[in-house]
């Protein structure tokens, strides 16, 4: 299995991408998501689905991390009654 945040690559078409989801069916087939990294024509490529056995992690990629964010704005947790 892989971490979500590695860069990914299809063995098969040569895809690759940070994979950003995964999901895994009472079958036990597991799919990642892989997000490409780069822009055709100037817009976000779509992510593809590929199942974990066509998968390999690109070597030479740092982990894409994700970094905590802090809250900008919603309901104000665990509220006082009034």
């Amino acid at each position: 299995m892989f971490e979500l945040g590695e860069v990914l690559r299809d063995i098969i078409s040569g895809f690759q991408g940070v994979a950003l989801g995964r999901t895994d069916y009472h079958t036990g087939c597991t799919h990642y998501g892989l997000c490409p990294q780069g822009l055709k024509d100037g817009r976000p490529i779509e992510w593809q689905w590929f199942d974990v056995t066509r998968l390999e992690r690109v070597e030479g990629v740092e982990k894409i991390v994700k970094t905590p964010r802090t809250p900008t704005g919603g309901p104000f947790p665990n509220a006082p009654q009034w």
